[in-house]
């Protein structure tokens, strides 16, 4: 970690509060990370044997510049806390682990981003950085939009501006004390003007103010994402060997299980993944639910049995049960209520409120 800490404090500016600590909380914490000042609460779900899960520890790391020192004013602009947060993430994981690693975390990111938006519909309001929320409770709208989509709308615009420029407006931002996306754009104006940064076009509509994603959106390098292709291929036709599977790092195989996502899977290719790559006996959640939610959708034995209701039973990080559950509120209702009912009480209520809320659809 303190690796980690020295590479951030390099891109923005020395750390204020004196000290970081973390806490690893019980099974029940529901989120990845909070990043309470100086003491930084964390899911037991990153314990996974590879140390791949460090990237959300550097991500509550940042939060102690942008959401602890500059906090958003509303949950209107939560961008301002998580889009900021985790384009500076994206950045660290590149500083520390190479830049393949980085172009991989930003494509699983945007994966999480397009199911998000998709589960509620692209023209909810909540799919804007400036969801309406009303008198609804905030909870209710929290998914990884606020994230992902505000962290490629930063991308965007340091595509325009350049690194090292983008560098100092990010170091301004994160030195305010709070700030809504109005004085955002109101910083980010008057930086271009003094500056003296022209034909920057900010398309604060489409990215801000409309809901869904914005047809500029990210782009990777074909050949890179043709690789991973080439590999969800062979894994979809059983011919990737097991030793070349097992030595791709963990956010590699989450890439490739997505990508295997564009095939039609079926209960003979989950026999062969289970048979041939042992992936539903992974003790790595990220990989075991994506799994399981393949299996549930076309009726796989072994995801509808004791691996299932372990899994949801090991964990509650609504990361990976919220999806589990809305596949099986989707296909198996019966058996998500029966098994949601039994770990129900173990769950934090976040949590329970909104898987509730699959099963009553």
């Amino acid at each position: 970690m303190e690796k980690y800490l020295s590479t951030i404090e390099e891109y923005l500016t020395p750390y204020k509060w004196n000290q970081y600590t973390v806490v690893v909380l019980p099974k029940a914490f529901p989120f990845g990370g909070m990043e309470n000042p100086n003491l930084t609460f964390l899911s037991p779900s990153l314990i996974v044997g590879d140390k791949s899960e460090a990237s959300v520890v550097i991500h509550e790391m940042i939060h102690s510049w942008s959401g602890n020192n500059m906090t958003c004013q509303n949950w209107e602009c939560f961008w301002l806390n998580e889009g900021i947060t985790t384009f500076i993430e994206n950045k660290m994981v590149g500083k520390i682990f190479g830049k393949d690693q980085q172009t991989l975390h930003g494509l699983l990111g945007d994966n999480d981003l397009q199911k998000s938006i998709s589960n509620f519909g692209a023209t909810h309001t909540y799919t804007s950085l400036s969801p309406k929320i009303n008198q609804q409770n905030p909870d209710d709208c929290f998914s990884v939009i606020p994230y992902e989509k505000g962290c490629q709308y930063l991308r965007l615009l340091e595509s325009q501006i350049g690194e090292v420029k983008f560098q100092e407006f990010i170091r301004l931002i994160v030195s305010q004390n709070t700030l809504n996306s109005d004085q955002f754009r109101t910083l980010l104006k008057r930086f271009l003007l003094e500056n003296n940064i022209q034909g920057v076009d900010l398309q604060w509509q489409q990215w801000i103010v409309d809901p869904g994603l914005p047809k500029n959106s990210l782009k990777i390098d074909q050949q890179f994402t043709k690789k991973y292709q080439n590999l969800a291929d062979d894994l979809f036709q059983n011919k990737l060997r097991l030793q070349d599977f097992q030595a791709l790092h963990s956010n590699e195989k989450c890439y490739v299980l997505d990508l295997l996502g564009n095939n039609q899977i079926d209960q003979n290719t989950l026999k062969n993944l289970e048979e041939e790559y042992q992936l539903f006996d992974s003790n790595n959640p990220e990989i075991l639910h994506r799994m399981l939610i393949y299996g549930i959708e076309c009726g796989y034995p072994s995801a509808l049995g004791d691996k299932l209701s372990q899994f949801l039973s090991m964990n509650g990080r609504m990361k990976f049960i919220n999806p589990v559950y809305r596949v099986l509120s989707e296909k198996q209702p019966d058996l998500g209520q029966r098994i949601f009912n039994l770990c129900k009480n173990s769950y934090h209520s976040i949590a329970v409120g909104q898987i509730q809320k699959m099963f009553q659809k």
